[in-house]
């Protein structure tokens, strides 16, 4: 049977239907990808190619919402997705997650449907186009059922749900991820991509810092050649890892993200020392705690 088109002029074909098949491609935040489907389109898998790439038959189900209305201009779209991928012989978390590759937070989802009819000869034919349903952000994974299952959430990239910018609040602990091995830290200094990027300590990684083009080595020492590989995120933890404000060796830092100080709650107005000209001041007191945890303001 020679296949006869696209999607639409064939989903209700009858007498006899075509199946549809769900194809996955994640494109991770370093340019890699990975291509998922519901059936077997590789070689290896005793199937086809689709539009020449190879895509594994790792879905297991999927949870599209329904179209939903996602602003007063009339803009319709789906809200979010998830895949359930097949994950029994621990590959997809292997070579996708825990390897060099940066893992599916932060990666671009893209799900896209075809229609597939099985020739006599046993090959596979496919619909002429490929209609992309969603194009959407991806969680940080779960697994499920003591790890046969990934899953993978996410949610749509053009979403117009209300966002507080920055995602920083105000907090007195740092808001920055600390870079706890060797491989992070050299990922923090050198990838403006990396969830460390602005925590950039690195005591022992030798690198070029892509904003100066100098060295990329940073921060003090734990005991001798040993660097920190945890931070509780106070100002003290902070200062004795030298990323406060410079190192031992005189280097700038200055990474620390959290509130440094905060007038007393006790007291509506009180006295207080300058930072610049180191002379009593008189502070007043209007409602600072509620500062807390409210986004850091972009424009005043």
């Amino acid at each position: 049977m020679s296949w006869p088109g696209t999607v639409v002029t064939n989903k209700d074909a009858s007498p006899q239907g075509y199946a549809p098949l769900l194809l996955a491609t994640l494109t991770f935040v370093d340019g890699s990808t990975a291509h998922f489907s519901t059936n077997p389109l590789n070689v290896a898998e005793g199937g086809y190619q689709y539009g020449g790439v190879d895509y594994l038959a790792r879905i297991d189900s999927q949870d599209i919402q329904a179209l939903q209305a996602r602003s007063a201009d009339g803009i319709d779209r789906i809200p979010s997705a998830t895949i359930h991928l097949m994950n029994s012989d621990q590959f997809i978390w292997s070579n996708y997650e825990k390897s060099t590759t940066p893992g599916f937070k932060g990666a671009i989802l893209s799900l896209a449907i075809i229609l597939m009819n099985i020739e006599l000869d046993g090959s596979f034919t496919y619909s002429t186009d490929a209609p992309q349903l969603y194009t959407g952000i991806c969680s940080a994974p779960i697994l499920e059922n003591g790890g046969q299952i990934m899953t993978v959430s996410s949610t749509a990239a053009r979403n117009m749900a209300k966002v507080m910018l920055p995602p920083v609040i105000n907090q007195s602990r740092c808001p920055w991820i600390f870079p706890s091995t060797g491989a992070l830290r050299l990922d923090a200094v050198t990838n403006r991509s990396s969830q460390s990027w602005e925590c950039p300590y690195n005591p022992d990684q030798t690198c070029t810092d892509p904003i100066t083009g100098g060295s990329g080595i940073r921060g003090d020492f734990q005991s001798g050649s040993t660097p920190f590989t945890s931070c509780n995120y106070t100002k003290a933890d902070c200062i004795a890892r030298g990323m406060y404000s410079k190192d031992s060796s005189n280097r700038k830092t200055g990474a620390f993200g959290g509130e440094q100080w905060m007038p007393p709650s006790n007291l509506r107005e009180s006295q207080s020392k300058s930072y610049i000209q180191g002379k009593n001041v008189t502070v007043f007191q209007e409602g600072s705690q509620n500062v807390w945890n409210t986004p850091v303001p972009m424009l005043y």
